[in-house]
């Protein structure tokens, strides 16, 4: 996992930082502690560590220290990177790399560079990421250069490499991050560096040399006090023991990891804790047990998950009340700015007009001037406040259509509930083993509308462009039926692939054209009764790949079709009688629009529905 620091800072810490903050402090120590104090709030608040940094920043600039406003810049940055809000997080690093170049910082360009491969790191696009840590590695020679910087750009280089199967380059920079951190008793670089070798030896299946690294990396943690640390080594320790079978060893460093994690209010470690007991329990052939850590595990991702959207919300409507606030401060300054000016016209106009007329002539010409201006922001007034009661009225319409497709996966787990109660009672021990699939399937569900919801907050920004390349249909329709298998057989449907003998490729986004079938196949499922089927097919056609997903549901009238089809800023609220937002079609129009291909659906009632997407051929 990349990271930009060190590690988190215990809340004691935080505590004893804001009473330092109460007393009285000169300007550099204010920026300092400030500084800290986002760091140290970030693992556990993000809002909080977001105020603390916007603090740091507007300090920074009235100070008018250039480098102290990088390094706010890149920590604010990294908060808002954590709410998953990449726009803001790109636009303050390319503040702080406009400024670190302007006053010849190579400490900041590289530390910047660094942030922005984290960035394009946690958006699954290695390509970018590669290049901002590959600028940031030909910075390292520049004197300017601290070693902390240094060993992060290291350390954070050698982990993408290690993710993207480069060991051998991986582990030449990581070892370098090693030797550079050892004066500065900084144990973590080598703690990571044997725990990213331990899992290169999982991978090529070296089990005694993937014991032995992420044995070293546990002993380190331990004595280096990086709980963290340890708990993610431990994990890891454990799993490569349940996969050898040896239970016991695995179900005690499962157990000591998952105590580390509680003390450091580390909820991931703990969640993925939780997994991994309940798998250790289940093939102990204890099941009560195992149903329990799995209940809990269950519970706490389910708190996860909730506390990431309300973090991110209320993330990003703290992000649009400061840029409300700071336009508005910035209308006062200017309008105070031209107040001040014209009562010093009036003044002279005023010292002129007792001595000839032509002074009065030049009043009465200021004074229609500042009428129209008058007029001017008014007018503008207006319009300001008609905005925000449009992305008031957009951001209750987007509330609303979260809390209606939430309801129905939070339903599939309350019936799960009862099917585990009625096998537990009727002791149906198949019914049981029957039970993860289902809830699988109820975790997908939810897990695919948080996906459409992403999805659809990034292309309203901008930010997510078409990475077009050649893509084999055969693939994508198979890997789309693959998914949605375990649905079609609980609805007892019969989901099929259609293929002709020659191989079709496409020019398109793997993601884009991932979403869009999954959410047409998803339809399909959805409104064709038991018994029916659903058929997936690709053949060309001139130019172009015609997809084709076809059901034999229920089928629509022509008016239904038509509201299908009509393009709209944002899916209508959720009405009675249907049983999604159409946030998935929404998304559908707006991924076939970029790839530059067109959408068809012809349905008759009682018969099914066809849906053909048509896309360029590669």
């Amino acid at each position: 996992m990349l990271q930009a620091n060190a590690g988190y800072a215990q809340p004691t810490e935080a505590g004893r930082l804001e009473a330092r903050l109460r007393r009285p402090l000169t300007p550099s120590s204010r920026l300092q502690v400030l500084d800290s104090l986002c760091a140290a709030w970030e693992p556990y608040d993000i809002n909080r560590a977001i105020h603390y940094g916007q603090r740091n920043l507007r300090l920074a600039r009235q100070l008018a220290q250039p480098a102290a406003e990088v390094r706010a810049l890149n920590r604010l940055g990294r908060c808002y990177v954590a709410v998953a809000d990449y726009l803001t997080a790109r636009q303050l690093y390319d503040q702080a790399l406009h400024l670190a170049r302007e006053a010849n910082n190579p400490d900041g360009i590289a530390s910047t560079y660094s942030h922005l491969g984290a960035l394009h790191y946690y958006r699954n696009d290695t390509i970018s990421a590669w290049r901002n840590f590959r600028r940031a590695l030909q910075l390292l020679p520049e004197p300017g250069v601290q070693p902390r910087t240094r060993v992060k750009v290291l350390s954070n280089s050698s982990d993408l490499l290690f993710e993207t199967h480069q060991p051998g380059r991986a582990r030449q920079l990581g070892e370098q991050a090693v030797q550079l951190a050892e004066p500065l008793h900084d144990m973590e670089p080598a703690i990571k560096h044997h725990l990213n070798l331990g899992l290169l030896a999982v991978e090529q299946q070296q089990p005694a040399t993937a014991l032995r690294e992420l044995s070293a990396s546990v002993v380190l943690a331990h004595q280096y006090q990086r709980p963290g640390h340890e708990a993610a080594a431990l994990l890891e320790l454990s799993s490569l023991h349940f996969q050898q079978n040896n239970l016991p060893q695995a179900l005690t460093e499962a157990q000591r990891a998952l105590r580390l994690a509680q003390n450091w209010h580390d909820r991931e470690r703990v969640l993925s804790a939780y997994d991994l007991l309940a798998e250790i329990y289940a093939a102990q052939g204890q099941y009560p047990t195992a149903y329990q850590w799995r209940m809990l595990y269950q519970d706490l991702n389910d708190s996860l998950n909730e506390r990431r959207q309300l973090t991110t919300l209320a993330a990003w409507e703290s992000r649009y009340n400061l840029r409300d606030n700071e336009q508005q401060i910035r209308q006062l300054t200017q309008h105070t700015q031209h107040q001040t000016t014209r009562n010093r016209l009036l003044l002279l106009f005023l010292g002129v007009l007792t001595l000839a007329l032509l002074g009065a002539g030049l009043l009465y010409w200021q004074l229609r001037r500042s009428r129209q201006a008058l007029v001017r922001n008014h007018l503008a007034l207006r319009e300001a406040n008609l905005q925000v009661a449009r992305l008031a009225a957009a951001k209750d319409r987007l509330y609303t259509i979260v809390a209606h497709d939430l309801r129905g996966p939070v339903t599939a787990f309350a019936g799960v509930a009862e099917l585990i109660e009625f096998y537990h009672r009727e002791n149906n021990e198949e019914g049981l083993r029957s039970l993860p699939a289902l809830v699988r399937q109820s975790a997908g569900g939810l897990n695919h509308l948080l996906d459409n919801l992403l999805h659809w907050a990034v292309m309203q920004s901008g930010e997510l462009q078409p990475q077009l390349e050649p893509l084999e249909a055969g693939e994508l329709l198979q890997e789309c039926a693959a998914i949605y298998a375990t649905l079609a057989h609980a609805r007892h449907l019969t989901l099929t692939v259609e293929l002709l003998p020659a191989r079709l490729y496409t020019h398109a986004d793997r993601n884009m054209l991932r979403t869009i079938l999954r959410n047409l196949t998803g339809n399909a499922l959805k409104f064709t009764p038991a018994g029916g089927s659903v058929t997936l097919s690709a053949r060309p056609e001139a130019d172009r790949i015609v997809f084709q997903v076809h059901d034999t549901g229920t089928g629509m009238t022509a008016t239904q079709v038509e509201q299908i089809l009509t393009p709209s800023s944002l899916p209508q609220p959720p009405a009675a009688d249907r049983t999604g937002t159409g946030l998935g079609l929404a998304l559908c129009r707006a991924f076939i629009t970029r790839l530059r291909g067109t959408l068809r659906l012809v349905s008759v009632p009682g018969t099914g529905t066809t849906v053909q997407v048509r896309l360029p051929a590669a």
